[in-house]
């Protein structure tokens, strides 16, 4: 048996252990059969087995409606079976006819009860399966069937053990799958979104703008794998969390360091720009760039340095247009007058040339 499958199995028993214990959607334990009117009317003589019956059924329904969300799904409804609950629970049966009557009044309120869990559970249970689904697809976003395929298989394992509880029945082991589901969803998501950041730090060698934080998500980073390992999911979920934040830190801070490098790289294409005169010669590319530089600083005030960074990188590039335009403007500015000159030199030649060519014609004569 591979790791990936024994990861998977140790999932399945977890969510076995999950359907004798509450879980979070639905606290409170389940009863041992609460689509069914208990057994105590077999058991129990006369009309006191039988109030018992329906009194045990009534609880189990009521905490059905209680624990997957009838109040909030069916407002109404679950009104209407609180109150001929509490009628039933008011009534203090002594002797057969009162013990008759209770049990009348608890079957009224077992009955309503059921009724809305047979359109209050479906619902939950809807929503449940499209919460994992979304988380799913969210931990797929984040690139969790390559880094993390083992953890996305687990969670695939949970949502389906869900589905399938929920199929018979058994809805308290259906919620304790889903909610296993999403915890692996989640820690899949996180651990992926982890890995791609530092798999970013490491190609672009950004640890050197922040090197403890760096180091402390690494730390992070193999404490979530071997809680994973160990099926810790809880502690898992912290490191990951932990790691994805030191991460997250080294990214924040190289893009400061790199916002500071191109406010440089900025600043001396500006200086390089004055030289040519691109204030003077093309004042609205200038004065362009210049505020565009002035925006970069603002952000850096801000503390907003991927953006200071991409609008240094615009002022730079604008400034080196400028720069080169306003050089070339003056380069051909430039050759205009030498051609100019030359003219002139040409014209004072062709001038003497034509003069001493009449003074020529003269002497013939």
């Amino acid at each position: 048996m591979n790791r990936t499958t024994s990861t998977i199995m140790a999932v399945i028993g977890m969510l076995l252990a999950l359907s004798i214990v509450s879980c979070k959607s639905a606290p409170g334990a389940a009863p041992a059969d609460p689509n069914t009117r208990g057994g105590a009317e077999k058991t129990a003589p006369g009309n006191a087995g039988q109030w018992e019956a329906a009194k045990t059924d009534a609880a189990a329904q009521r905490k059905l409606a209680q624990d997957f969300k009838g109040a909030e799904y069916f407002p109404s409804d679950y009104q209407q079976a609180e109150s001929q609950y509490a009628e039933a629970e008011a009534l203090r049966p002594s002797d057969p006819g009162g013990y008759q009557e209770g049990a009348k009044q608890y079957t009224a309120a077992a009955d309503a009860y059921r009724q809305l869990n047979e359109k209050n559970l479906p619902r939950y249970f809807e929503e449940e399966a499209k919460t994992a689904q979304s988380a799913r697809e969210q931990a797929v976003q984040a690139g969790a069937e390559k880094t993390k395929g083992e953890a996305l298989q687990a969670a695939d394992a949970a949502a389906q053990e869900g589905g399938r509880r929920y199929g018979e029945k058994d809805y308290y082991a259906a919620a304790g799958s889903y909610n296993a589901a999403r915890e692996y969803y989640s820690l899949a998501e996180r651990m992926a979104a982890g890995a791609k950041l530092r798999g970013d730090i490491t190609s672009r060698k950004l640890m050197q703008y922040d090197g403890k934080s760096y180091a402390q998500g690494e730390e992070n980073t193999a404490a979530a794998d071997a809680a994973y390992q160990r099926q810790d999911i809880p502690a898992a979920q912290s490191a990951a969390e932990a790691a994805l934040a030191n991460y997250q830190a080294v990214i924040d801070a190289s893009w400061k360091g790199l916002a500071e490098e191109r406010a440089k790289a900025a600043k001396a294409e500006q200086a390089k720009a004055l030289e040519a005169k691109a204030q003077i010669a093309l004042k609205s590319d200038y004065a362009a760039a210049e505020a565009v530089l002035a925006q970069g600083d603002g952000a850096m005030k801000k503390r907003e340095y991927q953006q200071a960074h991409a609008q240094y990188s615009q002022a730079e590039t604008l400034f080196a247009a400028a720069g080169r335009n306003a050089a070339q403007k003056r380069r051909n500015a430039e050759n205009s007058i030498k051609q100019a000159d030359k003219k002139v030199v040409e014209s004072g030649q062709l001038a003497r040339t034509v003069q001493r060519e009449l003074a020529g014609t003269r002497v013939v004569k």
